[in-house]
């Protein structure tokens, strides 16, 4: 009886005609009548490519129903067509999400959208046994991630392209920072940006707050930690307090910085009644300990 009610609906839609939406979504890389109109039979329109969106042009759409006896209108030039991630594999994208954002903790992560679009086979039940995510893949916004798969009693690897969606904080230069100069409010400026993958880590508030520039910094470019080391806490010229902890006593000094130097570095400061030269380790402001 179903049967024959579904086929009475789609001989009058026929004869009257179908009217297409101008969006769609869909869960699979091949796009099929079926995704588009419910009571028609099930032909192939169009395969996704690299992206995870696809612009149809209706008057071709048109034409694929009208060869398959099926009278269609549309209600724009072109038809919008997304592909989504299915629902058996958001638990795959429940795990990128918690591990991007436990990577970037520090960056006020925001992730907005997951994509996963199979790379040849796809998803068609099993267990998932390891979603194989790298700290490689965790600098791009697009990858090639393999997902270990066990079905019946075999375990098999299919691979899904995924592409990140998110925002994250940085820190870029207001001015040309010279190698040595400590970053600060003035010479740096805070801006939320489209996450699209680091080849180097840009630096957090954290890191801002307690570095100095290691080479030159262009005005505008974001700062990344490759471009940093400890702030500057001690200047070269400088009179500083040290100290030389020996046999439970304490021996304090003034002496002259000839280096500058930051949190943890060896510089040389020199003592001025013996005019020797001593290498000290900066462990705060103005102040060194004897190594």
């Amino acid at each position: 009886m179903k049967k024959i009610i579904l086929c009475w609906i789609f001989f009058v839609s026929s004869l009257l005609g179908y009217e297409l939406k101008s969006e769609y979504f869909v869960s699979k890389n091949e796009i099929y009548s079926t995704d588009l109109l419910k009571d028609v039979p099930k032909f192939l329109l169009a395969t996704f490519n690299d992206d995870f969106e696809m612009s149809l042009q209706s008057q071709k759409v048109i034409e694929q129903f009208a060869k398959n006896g099926i009278k269609v209108q549309a209600k724009s030039a072109e038809i919008r067509v997304i592909l989504t991630t299915p629902q058996h594999l958001l638990e795959v994208s429940q795990k990128i999400k918690e591990e991007f954002l436990q990577y970037y903790k520090d960056y006020h992560f925001q992730i907005k959208d997951i994509k996963l679009k199979a790379l040849g086979r796809e998803f068609d039940g099993g267990k998932i046994v390891e979603v194989k995510l790298s700290e490689g893949m965790m600098k791009k916004n697009v990858f090639t991630l393999p997902i270990v798969i066990e079905k019946n009693q075999k375990t098999f690897t299919l691979a899904y392209f995924c592409k990140i969606d998110a925002e994250l904080e940085v820190y870029r230069a207001t001015k040309d920072i010279r190698a040595g100069e400590n970053l600060d409010l003035i010479n740096t400026q805070k801006q939320n940006i489209s996450f699209e993958g680091f080849l180097n880590l840009p630096i957090n508030q954290a890191q801002m707050q307690s570095s100095s520039a290691k080479s030159f910094i262009k005005q505008g470019q974001i700062i990344t930690e490759q471009k940093i080391k400890p702030k500057i806490l001690v200047l070269k010229g400088e009179m500083i307090e040290v100290s030389l902890q020996e046999g439970g006593v304490s021996i304090q000094a003034r002496m002259e910085a000839m280096q500058n130097g930051g949190l943890g570095e060896v510089i040389k400061v020199k003592n001025l009644e013996s005019k020797k030269m001593i290498k000290v380790v900066i462990v705060g402001k103005s102040k060194g300990t004897i190594q």
